[in-house]
C-alpha cells in the first residue's frame, strides 16, 4: 500500500487464459487507498504503469507519457470509452494494472 504496509491475501481467485486475478485482502487496519484523478491527463503527460512481468508476480514500473485520448472504441460489439494512448510498452500481466500520474492518482 502507499504507506509501505503488506496485508496478507485472505482469498485468491486466478483464471490465468485471461490474465485475470482477484484478490480478497485481510485488512488488519484501516489502510489509504490511491485517489483516482478527477482530471483527464493533457497529451504528453507523464504516466507510470504498473504490472508484475514474470511468473513470480514482481511488480515492475515503466515511465512514459500519454500520447492520444479517444472518447470511445466499440471492438466485437463492446463499447471502450476514455481511452488513452501511451508510449508504454504493455505486455502480459499489465491488463488490469493501474496507469497513474506523477501524484500517485489513478487515471
Amino acid at each position: 500500500f502507499m504507506d509501505a504496509s503488506l496485508a496478507p491475501v485472505a482469498s485468491l481467485s486466478l483464471h490465468p487464459s485471461l490474465d485475470l486475478a482477484l484478490l480478497s485482502l485481510d485488512l488488519p487496519h484501516r489502510t489509504q487507498y490511491p485517489r483516482i484523478s478527477s482530471q483527464k491527463p493533457s497529451l504528453q503527460s507523464p504516466v507510470i504503469a504498473f504490472g508484475a512481468e514474470t511468473q513470480d508476480a514482481t511488480i515492475a514500473e515503466h515511465r512514459g507519457v500519454v500520447l492520444s485520448q479517444r472518447e470511445s472504441l466499440e471492438i466485437g460489439g463492446n463499447l471502450f470509452t476514455g481511452l488513452l494512448l501511451t508510449d508504454i510498452p504493455f505486455q502480459s500481466g499489465y491488463s488490469g494494472g493501474p496507469l497513474m500520474n506523477l501524484d500517485g492518482e489513478i487515471i
